[in-house]
């Protein structure tokens, strides 16, 4: 049975469940989701955010790639990985 428990006062985790993540633990609550996690996994998936957000945002400016660019970029990479092997 799980040591999880949903009580009135709210969901108790096992404290073991989150010893790993150091003393400096950030709770996030969001809809549908709760997230746990150490300020140094924070501050990495704030920074991945912002990656992710720049790539969108340089790829809607560069426009999509026609079917022939998308070809020869898989073909530049099978051969870059055959030649490794």
């Amino acid at each position: 049975m799980s040591q999880t428990r949903y009580t009135k006062n709210g969901l108790l985790i096992p404290k073991d469940w989150v010893d790993d993540l150091g003393d400096d633990v950030k709770i996030k609550k969001g809809k549908d989701f709760v997230i746990i996690e150490s300020k140094q996994r924070q501050q990495a998936r704030k920074a991945l955010t912002k990656l992710v957000s720049k790539l969108r945002s340089s790829a809607k400016e560069q426009g999509q790639l026609s079917e022939n660019e998308i070809n020869e970029l898989v073909e530049d990479v099978r051969k870059l990985r055959a030649s490794n092997n």
